[in-house]
């Protein structure tokens, strides 16, 4: 069985995520969306090197159930600071934070209104589609400027009342929206 890793995404940085997804074209690359309409876009350590950061799932059951005591005290502790310097060599970029609740994104209608859906395109790696509970859906470009007046938004869509979902087919020529 191939091992796993949990890491903590933003520690500190206030979040509440709610709705997230990984960039199909670029490793690594993470958007979610918060329950207060924000949108935050980041880069987490590569695949390379997140796995040699992951224990074997064998070692996690022992550890959750008691811990076999075949291994003796002092491998414990060796591995407990190993995995405690491993954790501080995760460290997650945040590429771009977008405000969801301004009048420039208007992502969301307010802090009350989260994010519900979020899907990456497929031809563009930079592009992704968000949608909030309150119908609010836009196009948004990571790459793009935030001089250009709307932000990272490239274009709002009209409101689609009860959205729960937001998926876009594997060519971007359809979006489906529940």
């Amino acid at each position: 069985m191939k091992s796993w890793h949990a890491r903590v995404v933003c520690e500190g940085e206030g979040y509440r995520p709610r709705q997230f997804e990984y960039s199909p074209l670029v490793p690594g690359r993470l958007v979610f969306g918060t329950i207060h309409g924000e949108v935050v876009v980041c880069d987490l350590p590569s695949a390379s090197s997140s796995s040699s950061l992951s224990r074997s799932t064998r070692n996690v059951a022992e550890e959750a159930h008691g811990g076999k005591e075949r291994r003796n005290r002092g491998e414990r502790v060796e591995n407990a600071e190993q995995e405690k310097e491993k954790d501080e060599a995760f460290e997650t970029k945040i590429l771009r934070r977008i405000e969801g609740t301004t009048s420039v994104t208007r992502l969301a209608k307010d802090e009350n209104d989260c994010i519900l859906g979020l899907s990456w395109l497929r031809k563009d790696p930079a592009k992704f589609v968000v949608g909030s509970g309150r119908g609010y859906l836009n196009l948004c470009d990571v790459d793009k400027e935030e001089e250009e007046g709307r932000g990272a938004v490239v274009r709002g869509y009209e409101r689609f009342r009860r959205l729960t979902s937001v998926n876009g087919n594997c060519d971007d020529t359809h979006l489906l929206v529940r």
